[in-house]
């Protein structure tokens, strides 16, 4: 298993606005928790996502393991987030993964993230 890679990869396909691919990380129940959306299926929290973006960037600026559940491991992402009127929303952002045992599929996410700008541009953008 190599659930660093599994990130890495997670992170380079989310650029490609692609629901189906991303679904493929997750396990058939894999679940997501954002401030923006609530807790959603992976489908939906992606769909929703990506019909209001125009393109995603993401910088990886380190993974780190739970030294107490070998299944969680956290990442600190640097974002840029371009919406369909072409506003950019930039920042940081901490994903929660937690893996189903014994696998390098996500079982469930939690996206920390400060929506204090995104959740005026979303409106303003006709979200």
């Amino acid at each position: 298993m190599d659930r660093q890679n599994t990130i890495q990869q997670y992170f380079e396909t989310l650029k490609h606005l692609n629901v189906e691919k991303v679904v493929e990380f997750f396990t058939p129940s894999g679940m997501i928790n954002t401030p923006l959306y609530g807790t959603r299926t992976i489908a939906s929290h992606y769909e929703e996502l990506f019909s209001k973006t125009k393109e995603m960037e993401f910088t990886v600026k380190g993974i780190y393991q739970n030294v107490e559940n070998p299944d969680s491991m956290t990442a600190h992402v640097e974002f840029t987030w371009t919406l369909n009127d072409g506003s950019v929303q930039q920042g940081d952002l901490v994903d929660l993964f937690h893996f189903a045992p014994n696998s390098d599929k996500i079982e469930s996410l939690q996206i920390v993230i400060d929506t204090f700008q995104i959740k005026p541009a979303l409106a303003k953008a006709g979200s």
